[in-house]
């Protein structure tokens, strides 16, 4: 059965290696649009990185962008909806952090963009989330306010071992997540792919039993947790994977293209 809306992650699963969207998805799907389904990439990016990635390539409605904090209206050029931080929230939550774990490294997102602390350049890899007018910022300075998202690394611990820890640090209610890089996500409690996804397709009309949606890793989980159609691709980790309906070859392999192929019968 042709879903009416296809929901899909962008890096890892829809987007190739070289972070692009290759010519056999591009067709797949234009192809589910011009069949009515109503296309969304639903990533941990902020607007900010996933625009210059899909502006040359037509083939999307709606973004859910840093987690589920932003929803960006593609046609309009403009946010449909964002969710912030409290500005209480953030200094409880970069003491007990730092009090934690005293080598942690800061970025945050913002409404103008990305701010970092001195220490986020001790990770082993940064984010690709920076355009080059983000501004880099020292530990002693102001704190941030208007924060859509908070980033978070700590030098020899793996993202999904920071998860716990971290949720348990903060006082406030939250959400944590981890996509894979080399940080852990925070964002408005409310503030996830599931759940915004619920919010938009409310707004559309359309409910979880006419999505179909794509994921590879942890902050996918409550979007893939909510869908009629949870499909995991191969290399996402064990516990992503028990959540799919479906495993789909790898993004090496346009498994989101091939997929959406099978159910259009093309």
């Amino acid at each position: 059965m042709i879903p009416r809306l296809i929901a899909t992650d962008l890096d890892g699963t829809l987007l190739t290696p070289q972070q692009t969207i290759s010519d056999r998805t591009v067709a797949a799907l234009t192809a589910a649009r011009e069949a009515g389904v109503t296309v969304v990439f639903a990533t941990g990016r902020s607007h900010f990185s996933a625009l210059p990635i899909i502006d040359e390539r037509d083939v999307v409605d709606w973004l859910v962008c840093s987690n589920g904090a932003t929803v960006w209206h593609p046609q309009r050029a403009e946010v449909h909806r964002r969710m912030t931080l409290a500005d209480e929230i953030i200094s409880p939550l970069f003491d007990s952090v730092r009090s934690a774990f005293p080598s942690a490294a800061f970025a945050w997102e913002t409404s103008q963009g990305f701010l970092w602390d001195e220490e986020w350049g001790t990770l082993e890899q940064v984010a690709q989330d920076y355009p080059a007018r983000a501004t880099r910022v020292v530990r002693s300075g102001a704190l941030p306010s208007d924060v859509t998202k908070v980033l978070l690394g700590v030098p020899g611990f793996p993202p999904p071992d920071l998860v716990d820890p971290v949720r348990e640090l903060i006082s406030a209610d939250v959400a944590v997540s981890t996509s894979g890089a080399p940080f852990v996500e925070i964002t408005h409690a409310q503030a996830h792919k599931g759940g915004t996804l619920a919010w938009l397709t409310a707004e559309l009309g359309v409910e979880a039993h006419e999505v179909i949606a794509f994921g590879d890793s942890y902050n996918d989980t409550t979007m893939l947790e909510w869908a009629g159609h949870a499909v995991v691709i191969e290399h996402a980790p064990d516990e992503v994977k028990t959540l799919a309906d479906e495993i789909a070859p790898s993004n090496t392999n346009d498994g989101v293209a091939q997929v959406i192929e099978r159910l259009l019968g093309s």
